[in-house]
């Protein structure tokens, strides 16, 4: 099985904490890491990334419905409906936001992201490279719950 370096881990963690402090105005507290092999995801949508160049893989932000229209309504000034097609977008471009400041981050390597996007639905699976598994940090904000699913590996050997 892949390992991931806890700086590149940390890299995801740092970049959601500035993000929602930055455009949602709330601090983001962390719950405990866990390791899903499973790759189908806890919460109702997620926003996805894919990663390429010297790091293969994907990054998930995972919500519950209520925590994503909360965080919508943070972003934009209003509420929406889940259907309305700008509510995936905000969570796309929510999503974006994490990749590229993480992608900053990350020293040593060069990595493209891809754009974004949103599925909506229970128990959603999330494809991520063979053996490789998500890393998983849930996170607490006063919008809600959510998390942050990292699962990549490196192409030149810097796991």
């Amino acid at each position: 099985m892949v390992t991931m370096k806890v700086e590149y881990i940390n890299a995801f963690i740092g970049a959601a904490q500035n993000v929602f402090s930055s455009m949602l105005n709330t601090e983001v507290t962390l719950g405990r890491v866990t390791v899903n092999t499973s790759h189908v995801t806890a919460h109702d949508i997620s926003g996805i990334i894919g990663l390429s160049g010297d790091a293969v893989g994907c990054v998930v932000v995972s919500f519950p419905m209520d925590t994503a229209l909360a965080a919508y309504k943070a972003f934009a000034g209003e509420e929406i409906d889940p259907m309305d097609p700008n509510f995936l977008d905000a969570i796309g471009e929510l999503t974006n936001m994490i990749a590229g400041n993480a992608k900053a981050e990350i020293v040593g390597m060069s990595i493209s992201i891809g754009l974004p996007t949103v599925i909506m639905g229970k128990q959603h699976c999330v494809n991520a490279p063979q053996n490789v598994p998500f890393i998983c940090i849930p996170c607490h904000c006063k919008l809600g719950n959510f998390s942050i699913e990292v699962a990549f590996r490196s192409e030149t050997g810097n796991n």
